[in-house]
């Protein structure tokens, strides 16, 4: 964390994407860009490269909000797809999270079904232990399989089965 000064505010790369369900969270950049990035009604990360911010600038966000930030008590952790990012440098940003915030009560995270189907059902289902919403029920499979299917041109999402979704 040497190289990063700690009140140097938080590290946003590029058009960033907030939620209107997130309007009053702490936003956290954990990535850049989105692992898909070949959805054709969303341009929104075609001008970034997934990766994985690094852990120091990661924590030196956090140690940022937790000075300026003590009014939120939700976090969203972006860009694109956020899930993507590996099970162990997850945990240890929830991790950071509670112990640097420990008055936010819900943390957020967009992912698509390849960032969601990287992780077991116990990967998924971390709220027992760090208090973070990041589970998958096990009715919605159906509905990330057409999805995948979807996006790969291989069926037609009608009308109907949007609505069920």
């Amino acid at each position: 964390m040497d190289r990063i000064e700690n009140d140097s505010g938080m590290h946003y790369e590029g058009m960033c994407i907030r939620p209107p369900s997130e309007a009053q969270s702490i936003l956290l950049q954990a990535t850049v860009g989105c692992s898909h990035n070949k959805c054709t009604f969303c341009g929104s990360y075609k001008d970034k490269r997934l990766r994985i911010k690094d852990n120091d600038i990661i924590l030196s966000d956090i140690l940022f909000a937790s000075r300026y930030m003590r009014d939120q008590n939700r976090l969203f952790i972006m860009d694109g797809d956020a899930l993507i990012i590996p099970y162990p440098r997850l945990i240890w940003i929830f991790e950071r999270i509670k112990e640097h915030l420990p008055w936010v009560k819900r943390v957020g995270v967009y992912a698509n079904t390849k960032g969601i189907r990287m992780k077991s059902g116990e990967e998924l289902d971390t709220s027992n232990y760090l208090q973070v919403k990041a589970r998958l029920p096990k009715e919605k499979k159906q509905a990330l399989d057409l999805i995948d299917m979807a996006l790969q041109g291989r069926v037609d999402l009608r009308p109907e089965w949007m609505r069920a979704l």
